[in-house]
């Protein structure tokens, strides 16, 4: 499969997961959306190390600019998982 094919294969899939998601009750996407948000901080050091071979394999392809914007550090895992937080403390998220 082509890079090209598993990108639009991803983006189907999440398709899909959104429309489910729409069915959800707001109680049930909060959860979720806590939920995600504990993941995300549970999981830094996978997302650092992926984050890591990433900006490795683009560092030719890509602008310093692009680059600086890619790179993930401690910090902004936890500013994702508290902007997770704050969509899910909206009411009827």
């Amino acid at each position: 499969m082509n890079i090209k094919s598993k990108v639009l294969e991803e983006c189907e899939s999440a398709k899909e997961a959104a429309q489910k998601l729409l069915l959800l009750s707001s109680e049930d996407k909060k959860f979720v959306l806590f939920e995600l948000a504990q993941d995300i901080e549970s999981n830094a050091a996978k997302i650092l190390a992926a984050n890591k071979k990433d900006v490795a394999l683009s560092k030719h392809t890509v602008s310093p600019e692009m680059l600086r914007r890619l790179q993930v550090d401690r910090k902004k895992i936890r500013e994702m998982a508290e902007m997770v937080r704050s969509v899910a403390r909206l009411e009827g998220p």
